[in-house]
């Protein structure tokens, strides 16, 4: 009898529905471009750094206006600081969906490294890498025109030097024919 009865509890426990799972709806995604900064070279000997600067959409491509947008750095290596020297900077998208940071620094480290932008808005996500690179050199175009003005100084040292030079010369050649310089006739009267 007992094993009749785990049949029928067994049994019966089998043919139940099963509970039915709270179904969440599905997590939106938001869509984070980047406006500004998106490979950028960042020159120390020149102090430029280009911060960055992005756009959030929604899933139907609509700019979202005050989605909290979060700009992370690198803690090591090459990388780049905010406002105040912080690692991290927060922002709020206006209504085009764009949001950037206030201050941005590049650290001397020489590399690549990339910045983490994540956005949230009302349980939607969206997550962005924003590559940048950090140079030690002069821009290739700052560094051509440096070399051709190093060039131009060089000649125009060169004429100066030559011509005074020459001015020395002529200046104490000893030369028999004096220079005189006069005024010729004024005259005044009706014009002709």
């Amino acid at each position: 009898m007992i094993r009749r009865l785990t049949t029928l509890i067994v049994t019966g426990l089998l043919t139940l529905p099963a509970p039915v799972a709270a179904q969440s709806p599905p997590v939106q995604r938001l869509r984070i471009y980047a406006l500004e900064g998106q490979n950028a070279v960042n020159y120390s000997p020149l102090h430029t750094a280009t911060a960055p600067v992005v756009e959030v959409r929604d899933q139907n491509d609509r700019p979202v206006d005050g989605a909290i947008v979060t700009f992370k750095a690198p803690a090591s290596g090459a990388g780049a600081t905010f406002s105040n020297g912080q690692m991290t900077e927060t922002a709020v998208s206006d209504f085009r969906g764009q949001a950037g940071v206030k201050s941005y620094t590049s650290n001397d480290k020489p590399g690549r490294f990339v910045i983490e932008v994540t956005a949230n808005y009302k349980g939607a996500v969206g997550r962005l890498l924003v590559a940048q690179t950090n140079s030690t050199e002069l821009p290739p175009e700052i560094s051509k025109t440096s070399h051709s003005n190093k060039k131009l100084w060089i000649l125009l040292g060169v004429a100066a030097g030559v011509g005074t030079g020459l001015g020395i010369y002529f200046g104490t050649r000893d030369n028999s024919s004096p220079i005189s310089v006069s005024a010729g006739s004024v005259g005044f009267g009706a014009p002709r």
